[in-house]
């Protein structure tokens, strides 16, 4: 567990089955609260990060570059999977992460690789291959957008203060401290947006603690993620349509009419909108789910 909200969607699920099940998280796993809250129990995994590493990510002579943190957990899991004799290895990545952040040299580049289907498929058929074939990894959300994972999770109000999805927790140098969203971030402004189409306003703001739609400095961020301006932020975030759904829902109900953020997706996003029913049944829809269980498939389908 990440302590975020697809993990805990994850966690509902599986207590409706009846299956057995345990969770993990390593110690650079954020604000453990929402995990703690849900098993006291959870397997702690300790990651220490040599202090070389440190070093050299501190000197001027050395990229700044991105780690994989979805497939350093997945051969974290496929570890303790081994140690301890589990057959399911549980992940809760989803379909929006199969989409890229734009084309490079005839390519596509996305930040999120790791959490895609084509990773998945290639380390099932990995552990299958080389490990023990006995092993079945999976995701239990990958047929759903990142939009229908947040309205499942805004059914489960008794998280809403303990969790957060904000990666600022997970830095290892100048990580936040004293609150759980820095209010800055891509991931921030993005998670805000979503659980804006299911709550309140008032709400939104105690959770985040400030209302994101009226900060002038994100208005870049929030053109980015409405695929309006440069290039889809290089963030766990979803795709264009999802975002616009969402601010399009948010702007039925009012709320928001004064803020400068929604004053933007009111003057240049909404009128590009021809089909609104047509874009919400595809970013609510179904989507693959052949790599899941049928025990498991038979539960996600039922819409809560």
């Amino acid at each position: 567990m990440g302590g975020g909200k697809d993990s805990i969607v994850s966690v509902e699920i599986m207590k409706q089955t009846g299956v057995v099940f345990d969770t993990w998280h390593s110690t650079y796993s954020g604000d453990n609260q929402a995990i703690t809250s849900v098993f006291e129990d959870s397997v702690t995994l300790r990651r220490i990060l040599d202090p070389k590493m440190v070093a050299f990510s501190q000197a001027d002579a050395v990229y700044q570059g991105h780690i994989p943190p979805t497939a350093i957990n997945s051969f974290l899991s496929l570890l303790l999977g081994e140690i301890y004799g589990y057959h399911y290895l549980i992940f809760s990545t989803e379909h929006s992460s199969n989409y890229g952040n734009m084309q490079y040299l005839g390519e596509e580049i996305n930040h999120q690789w790791s959490k895609s289907k084509e990773f998945e498929d290639l380390f099932r058929s990995y552990v299958a291959g080389h490990i023990n074939s006995e092993v079945n990894y999976f995701s239990l959300l990958r047929p759903f957008y990142e939009i229908e994972i947040v309205r499942r999770f805004c059914q489960y109000p008794q998280y809403f203060y303990r969790f957060s999805s904000c990666n600022r927790n997970f830095r290892i140098n100048n990580p936040l401290t004293g609150k759980k969203w820095c209010g800055e971030c891509p991931k921030c402004a993005f998670v805000f947006c979503l659980m804006n189409a299911f709550l309140p306003k008032n709400q939104l703001a105690e959770i985040f603690g400030e209302n994101l739609f009226a900060k002038q400095s994100l208005l870049d961020t929030y053109q980015q993620l409405l695929g309006i301006k440069d290039i889809k932020p290089f963030e766990c975030v979803g795709t264009p349509d999802e975002v616009k759904v969402a601010f399009y829902m948010a702007c039925e109900k009012g709320e928001y009419a004064n803020d400068d953020v929604m004053k933007m997706f009111e003057s240049e996003v909404l009128p590009t909108i021809k089909d609104v029913e047509r874009m919400k049944q595809e970013v609510f829809s179904y989507g693959d789910d052949a790599n899941i269980p049928e025990k498991f498939r038979t539960l996600i389908k039922v819409r809560p």
